[in-house]
C-alpha cells in the first residue's frame, strides 16, 4: 500500500523522553508482543500500567514478562478493572512466587514524568481509564504527555471504500467501548493526541497464525526466556478464542516510535456515549492515523520477535534518574525497514 506524507504537528517531542506503556496485556497476544519489543528495544521504557485488570493478574503476568525480558528495572501497577469477567487468555502462565504489583497509577505516573521535567509518551494499547484518572488527579499532565492510542476500527465519512465501512451491527472499537466517558476525558483535555486505527486490509495482510513466521520461530525456542511465554500465550489465545491475532498493539507501538508504517492527519473526531468514535466538525483535534504500509510493517514485527536475534544479546537496563539525566544511546529504531514507495 502506498504510503501518504506524515503530518505531526512542530511541537511533537524529542524521542528521547520516558515511555509509559498503558496495556490490558494478557488478553490477545498482540500486547504481550508489544511489551517485549518496548522492554528490549527502548530503554526509555519507565513504566508499565495495566488497563481492564482481573484482580491484579495482568499486572503480575506483565511483571513476569518484564523480568523474562531483562528488564527487572521497569515498575509495572495494576490500573482499574472495569468488568467482572475481563478476557484473560494467559491463565497460569505467571508462576506463583510473582508477588502483586502496586496500584497508586497517578503516583507512578507522576514519578517517571518527574524524572524529565514532566513530559513523557504516553502509549495506551487498552480503555484509557487509567489516564483519565490520572489527568483528573494531575490535569497539569495534560499538556506534557504525547499521547498514542490504540483505537481500532472506526466510522470515517463517506466516500468510503466498502471493504473498510462498519457493518450495521458493527460494535465500537472496544478500547473505547469499555470506557467511552474516560475516551471522551482524555480526547477533550489531551495535546492532539495520535489515534491508530485499522481496517480489514491490515488484518488480512498482517494476522498471525499458527503458521505465521512470529508464531513459529517462537515455538520450542528455549532462549531468551520470554520466547517460550509468548508462545504458550499464543497456544492458548488459538486454542480458547481465535485462530489468529491481529497486532493491533506493535502497529500502535511503531507509530509512537514514529515509524514511517502509517500516515497521520489532524482531524476533529467525537467519542459517543457507547464509545463509537467518528470524524466529525466541531470535534476534539487529533492525529487520525490513514494508510499503512503492511508488507513493511509485518517484516518489522517479524525482526523483532526473532528469538535468534537476541540469543546471544544483552538485554537494555538503562533507567533514568533526575541526576544522570537520560541515556546516552537512543534506541527508538534498531531496524533498518526499506523505506515505503
Amino acid at each position: 500500500m502506498t504510503m501518504t506524507s506524515r503530518t505531526v504537528p512542530s511541537s511533537w517531542p524529542p524521542e528521547r523522553l520516558p515511555v509509559i506503556l498503558d496495556t490490558d496485556v494478557g488478553g490477545e497476544p498482540d500486547d504481550a508482543m508489544s511489551l517485549v519489543i518496548a522492554a528490549r528495544e527502548l530503554p526509555e521504557l519507565a513504566l508499565v500500567v495495566t488497563s481492564d485488570e482481573l484482580s491484579g493478574q495482568r499486572a503480575r503476568f506483565a511483571r513476569f514478562l518484564l523480568d523474562r525480558a531483562g528488564r527487572p528495572d521497569v515498575p509495572v501497577v495494576a490500573g482499574q478493572q472495569l468488568s467482572a469477567t475481563p478476557c484473560y487468555l494467559a491463565t497460569g502462565l505467571t508462576p506463583g512466587w510473582v508477588p502483586g504489583q502496586p496500584g497508586e497509577v497517578t503516583s507512578a505516573v507522576a514519578a517517571a514524568c518527574a524524572r524529565t521535567g514532566g513530559a513523557a509518551h504516553w502509549i495506551g494499547l487498552g480503555p484509557m481509564s487509567n489516564l483519565a484518572a490520572v489527568l483528573s488527579c494531575e490535569p497539569a499532565l495534560a499538556g506534557k504527555l504525547f499521547v498514542t492510542q490504540l483505537v481500532g476500527t472506526l466510522d470515517r465519512p463517506q466516500p468510503q471504500p466498502p471493504s473498510q465501512r462498519p457493518g450495521p451491527g458493527a460494535l465500537p472499537p472496544r478500547n473505547f467501548r469499555l470506557d467511552p466517558r474516560a475516551a471522551q476525558q482524555v480526547l477533550a483535555s489531551a495535546r492532539q493526541p495520535r489515534l491508530v486505527s485499522f481496517g480489514t486490509a491490515f488484518r488480512g495482510a498482517a494476522e498471525v497464525t499458527v503458521t505465521s513466521p512470529v508464531y513459529t520461530s517462537l515455538v520450542g525456542a528455549a532462549e531468551p526466556p520470554w520466547a517460550e511465554v509468548l508462545a504458550a500465550h499464543f497456544r492458548q489465545f488459538f486454542a480458547r478464542y481465535h485462530p489468529a491475532v491481529v497486532p493491533a498493539s506493535p502497529l500502535a507501538l511503531s507509530a509512537a516510535l514514529g515509524l514511517p508504517f502509517m500516515s497521520f492527519a489532524p482531524v476533529p473526531v467525537t467519542v459517543s456515549a457507547t464509545g463509537r468514535i467518528a470524524e466529525r466538525r466541531g470535534g476534539d483535534p487529533v492525529l487520525l492515523s490513514g494508510d499503512s504500509d503492511d508488507l513493511a510493517f509485518t517484516r518489522w514485527l517479524q525482526a523483532r520477535l526473532r528469538p535468534v536475534r537476541w540469543a546471544a544479546r544483552r538485554p537494555h537496563a538503562g533507567s533514568y534518574s533526575s541526576s544522570a539525566g537520560p541515556p546516552s544511546a537512543p534506541s527508538w529504531n534498531q531496524t533498518v525497514v526499506p523505506a515505503p514507495s
